[in-house]
């Protein structure tokens, strides 16, 4: 193929535009997009921590970590059911309404947490120390956080949860 064809093509090619480059997102994608947070900077536990862990001790704080965060999920849905992830006597506080209102007042939402520091109190237990941001009234605010979890056969469970207000 000529050099001076392939060259007008490829040219062609950009003056045109191709479908795939001239798509805009979708209204949900650029919603994503937009709204997703900045990360400008981290609050770091001391990597010396971080690795004398063994690889168990990391597999579980990870899986603790993903249990809180899906019991929040499911504080925040109408169809959640949070229990599911509570210990038989945390969940004892009642139903998804009940177990919300001991943790954040009505009209208030928890849009986001982040794990910033762990304990390891035993082999079936941790606890996670973590910054919730909540949105209530037309205001974010953050609140520093703990939640005690055990485990609970092979998963783990969340066994309580403080606010800080």
């Amino acid at each position: 193929m000529n050099s001076c064809f392939r060259n007008s093509v490829a040219l062609a090619i950009l003056l045109c535009g191709c479908n795939a480059c001239a798509q805009e997102p979708s209204a949900e994608a650029f919603s994503k997009e937009l709204l997703e947070p900045i990360e400008i900077s981290t609050i770091s536990i001391q990597s010396e921590r971080l690795t004398q862990l063994s690889p168990s001790q990391r597999a579980s704080l990870a899986r603790a970590r993903t249990i809180l965060g899906e019991f929040f999920r499911s504080l925040e849905r109408i169809e959640g059911n949070p229990r599911q992830f509570m210990t038989d006597q945390y969940a004892r506080q009642g139903d998804r309404q009940s177990i919300r209102r001991a943790l954040v007042a009505d009209e208030t939402t928890v849009s986001q947490i982040r794990v910033n520091d762990f304990s390891l109190i035993g082999e079936d237990t941790l606890e996670l120390s973590f910054y919730a941001t909540v949105f209530s009234e037309g205001t974010y605010s953050v609140g520093e956080a703990r939640a005690t979890l055990r485990k609970v056969g092979e998963g783990w469970r969340v066994d309580s949860v403080e606010i800080d207000p």
